[in-house]
């Protein structure tokens, strides 16, 4: 069985092949919410792409000069590593071998 989800912006179609039972569900479900399949569908879809864009998001920082140099001078010469952070490079070795 194929459905057919059409967006109103635009021409596109898109096809998905499922049982007649999980169309039956899709339908009963969509009903329930008192939508169309199509519209049922395509809730999911983008409700699905939010949570992967917001998961894909790279926050710009804004850093003041005097901060930008904190950054860079850490990056460039890192503090040496205490005997806490040692231990814990050491216990993560340990765990994901």
């Amino acid at each position: 069985m194929t459905i057919q989800v059409k967006s109103s912006n635009s021409p596109d179609l898109i096809s998905l092949e499922i049982s007649q039972q999980e169309q039956e569900k899709l339908r009963k479900i969509a009903s329930l919410k008192g939508i169309s399949i199509n519209e049922f569908l395509t809730q999911i879809i983008l409700n699905e792409t939010k949570k992967i864009d917001n998961s894909l998001i790279i926050e710009e920082i804004n850093l003041s000069e005097k901060d930008w140099e904190i950054v860079t001078s850490a990056i460039e010469n890192p503090p040496e590593i205490n005997s806490k952070l040692k231990q814990a490079i050491e216990q993560y070795k340990e765990q994901y071998k």
